[in-house]
């Protein structure tokens, strides 16, 4: 939970993640103008002693144009069904000779 205090420093309380065994996860770093944000993951049961800090580096960005894959991708399943079923009312007409 991150909280802005008057005129002071900002109090961040990490969170915990459920199951894990009390690992927690606080943010580090939060850069607005390159889209940044550093993510502190704390686990109690690696030995802080000598150990060198590890690093996670994801890039979350947004696409706008994404909404059109996924318009084309429900017009493609839909002409799918549509065709199956057509094939299906067109090999029902075909008279069985026997």
């Amino acid at each position: 939970m991150y909280r802005g205090g008057m005129g002071g420093e900002p109090q961040v309380t990490p969170a915990m993640v459920p199951g894990t065994g009390g690992i927690t996860l606080s943010p580090g770093r939060i850069d607005a103008e390159e889209g940044r944000v550093q993510l502190q993951i704390y686990d109690p049961a690696v030995a802080s002693e000598g150990a060198t800090a590890a690093s996670l580096v994801l890039d979350v960005s947004t696409k706008p144009l994404i909404s059109f894959v996924w318009i084309g991708t429900i017009l493609v399943v839909i002409g799918i069904g549509m065709a199956f079923t057509l094939r299906r009312k067109d090999v029902a007409t075909i008279p069985i000779e026997g």
